[in-house]
């Protein structure tokens, strides 16, 4: 055990060993001088090592996914924010185990890179078929969310049928899944931040949740030039199978 953990640390690059102990820093100290929620503060330190697990390819990530959505839709729905609520518990954490279960089923067939996710190209009819779909869940969305009375409407609407759209290319293995949670991190960081911009009583208790949208953003354009190498070392390594 103690020698996995060993490799485990020694397969991290310069951005691995600069990016998890900073960002965690990061929201250690906001959390103290703004004198933060303890749920905003445990959102926002599981948030950066599961979106840290998914950038690497490492298969555990979805179970990291799972306890960072538990505790966002926790927070969503002392906001009023439904939409997010509704998009992390009726469609995400189902997604996420399913996600879970498909890997694992794919490692135990061999399928994987010493744990590692694999990467898959779509085809153009699936794209078409996500393309109309997220549409579809879009306008849905948003009249199930103007029913519940929903915080920024039109954010929170497109925030769903994105995240959706994300979770989904997570479950399939695509790259551009990073796109995705990259266009759904700006969006919450603008949620986040409109309570503090409103002058709201408790706003400053989000600020460890905006900073962590910060983190993941970056963490994201890390994560999809990671999945980049992920796929030429699977096609390396499958073109040398077949010679």
């Amino acid at each position: 055990m103690k020698e996995k953990m060993k490799n485990f640390f020694k397969s991290f690059n310069l951005y691995d060993k600069i990016f998890l102990p900073v960002a965690l820093i990061a929201i250690t100290v906001v959390s103290i001088v703004f004198k933060c929620d303890a749920l905003s503060i445990v959102y926002s330190i599981v948030g950066i090592i599961a979106v840290f697990s998914l950038s690497k390819g490492y298969f555990f990530a979805p179970i990291v996914l799972l306890a960072m959505y538990g505790l966002y839709s926790a927070q969503s729905y002392l906001q009023a924010l439904y939409g997010e609520m509704i998009v992390s518990l009726a469609i995400v954490v189902p997604l996420q185990i399913y996600t879970f279960i498909h890997w694992i089923i794919k490692k135990r067939k061999g399928e994987d890179l010493s744990g590692k996710m694999i990467v898959r190209k779509l085809s153009w009819k699936e794209w078409t078929i996500i393309a109309a779909a997220t549409c579809a869940i879009a306008v849905g969305a948003y009249f199930m969310l103007k029913a519940f009375n929903t915080n920024f409407l039109i954010l929170s609407t497109a925030s769903l049928a994105i995240s959706v759209l994300a979770n989904y290319l997570t479950m399939r293995g695509s790259k551009f899944q990073f796109l995705a949670y990259m266009g759904v991190n700006i969006l919450c960081l603008v949620m986040w931040i409109m309570p503090l911009a409103s002058g709201q009583a408790n706003g400053t208790t989000f600020v460890p949740i905006a900073v962590s949208m910060l983190a993941f953003f970056v963490n994201n354009i890390y994560g999809f030039i990671n999945w980049l190498k992920l796929e030429k070392s699977q096609k390396e390594n499958n073109e040398e199978e077949k010679c």
